[in-house]
């Protein structure tokens, strides 16, 4: 009933597994801060470098009471895609995009 231990046998290490690296920027081959666009952390920098790379524009804060009653008025349309379509006051500017005509206005 009594236990052996002997102290000079080493458990087994498993050698095949690759040692992380140190430092995080070595996994890239770049430094963390090189990389601007993988940064995720919304600063304003950042949101107007991919708003310009969209090359759109922020949506207007609407409440949804009043979007819902845009909808119901007709005047704004989800397609099948999940994109807002809102309706045109005429046709008279029908292929002009909204870019041009803000730079036509200056605003």
């Amino acid at each position: 009933m009594s236990e052996q231990r002997n102290d000079n046998e080493t458990p087994e290490v498993n050698n095949n597994q690759p040692t992380p690296p140190s430092d995080p920027g070595a996994v890239n081959g770049s430094d963390p801060g090189d990389n601007e666009t993988s940064n995720h952390d919304g600063g304003d920098a950042g949101y107007a470098e991919r708003l310009e790379r969209l090359g759109g524009e922020p949506a207007p804060v609407i409440t949804p009471e009043e979007f819902a009653r845009l909808q119901q008025a007709g005047q704004v349309h989800i397609d099948s895609q999940g994109r807002v379509r809102a309706t045109r006051r005429s046709d008279a500017e029908a292929g002009v995009s909204l870019r041009k005509r803000r730079a036509w206005y200056g605003a």
